[in-house]
């Protein structure tokens, strides 16, 4: 049996394809695009922000323009203690820090679905609406 290593630096290109990141990309603002749209529906105040497959999700009216402004929108927004343990029920695993993430390559469209679902049915477990 051989054994076959590939350091990270060798394995990024093949990985990560001007493709890939556009991929990824377009999956980022169909996620922004959904979650608002889902929070919209419930009547939740909030803010999606990100950029290609990053995101942040802020339940509050203002949309904060600085570091400084986004820590008072996550302390001004809903009591969201147990969110990650709601979330984790639905198989979704997430800090306890707040919404935001980045998506990853083996992520698609059902992965987005299954995020929204679990995100709308744990604020709603969390009585947010």
């Amino acid at each position: 049996t051989e054994i076959y290593t590939l350091s990270l630096h060798d394995a990024l290109p093949i990985l990560m394809t001007q493709n890939e990141y556009i991929r990824l990309g377009e999956l980022g603002d169909t996620l922004r695009a959904n979650l608002s749209e889902m929070l919209k529906r419930r009547g939740v105040q909030h803010q999606v922000t990100g950029r290609g497959s990053m995101f942040c999700l802020l339940l509050s009216a203002h949309r904060p323009v600085d570091f400084r402004e986004l820590i008072e929108c996550r302390e001004s927004g809903p009591e969201l203690t147990g969110l990650d343990r709601e979330m984790l029920s639905h198989g979704i695993l997430l800090g306890s820090r707040g919404l935001f993430g980045v998506l990853s390559t083996p992520m698609g469209e059902a992965e987005i679905d299954q995020f929204i679902d679990a995100l709308d049915q744990s604020l709603k477990a969390l009585r947010v609406y």
